[in-house]
């Protein structure tokens, strides 16, 4: 989740995006014009999609590292080292 601040002026507005923790994602100023609203939308658009690849490979690391689960790092132990009895 997100919160956007916008600090809307005559000329130009003050933009502040944060997460969820708090952390400042993002933090610029657009011209009160019609290209000024259009940079913001995308600049909008960009952080949440940035955010969605975060997740999507936060989720991809999460299952190539569950337990149990097959790799090729268990079968390289096992070739790689001597058992000792």
């Amino acid at each position: 989740m997100f919160y956007v601040g916008i600090d809307w002026a005559d000329t130009q507005h003050r933009v502040s995006i944060i997460d969820s923790q708090g952390v400042e994602k993002a933090n610029f100023s657009v011209p009160h014009t019609r290209e000024g609203l259009e940079c913001l939308k995308e600049k909008l658009q960009d952080t949440l999609q940035n955010y969605r690849l975060y997740q999507q490979r936060k989720r991809r690391r999460r299952q190539c590292l569950q337990p149990g689960r097959e790799t090729g790092y268990h079968l390289l132990l096992e070739k790689g080292s001597k058992r000792q009895s």
